[in-house]
């Protein structure tokens, strides 16, 4: 009976490796746009809002003046650009910072963050 309940613990912790975020290397539900995204454009971070009832990735790409951030669709299409040298950025998507709800994080200091950085509340 002991060798049966160590034999499944050991299954079950198993399990939980090959499932692990570190195994896997990023979280199960980012789309592969977004995964393709990270990898080429290596941002310090990626947080994961809900803008217009849609999700969102705001790609933290600042590495100094007059740099710019990027928001992109799901689908891994650009939607605006903040920051640059007027600090007003392309123009698009001019509520974002007003009207947007964090989710989470998913990426940061170059990795994955398996279930994401909860947040209640926006933290701008």
């Amino acid at each position: 009976m002991r060798r049966t309940i160590c034999i499944i613990a050991a299954v079950a912790i198993s399990g939980m490796l090959f499932t692990s975020c570190e195994k896997i290397g990023r979280p199960g539900d980012v789309s592969e746009p977004i995964i393709n995204l990270v990898e080429t454009l290596q941002p310090t971070s990626v947080d994961e809002y809900l803008y217009n009832s849609e999700k969102v990735y705001h790609f933290d790409t600042w590495r100094g003046p007059d740099d710019m951030t990027y928001l992109y669709s799901r689908e891994g299409i650009q939607m605006a650009a903040f920051g640059g040298f007027t600090g007003h950025g392309d123009g698009r998507c001019t509520d974002f910072f007003d009207t947007a709800q964090k989710l989470r994080t998913i990426y940061a200091n170059g990795r994955w963050l398996c279930h994401g950085q909860q947040v209640s509340r926006n933290s701008f």
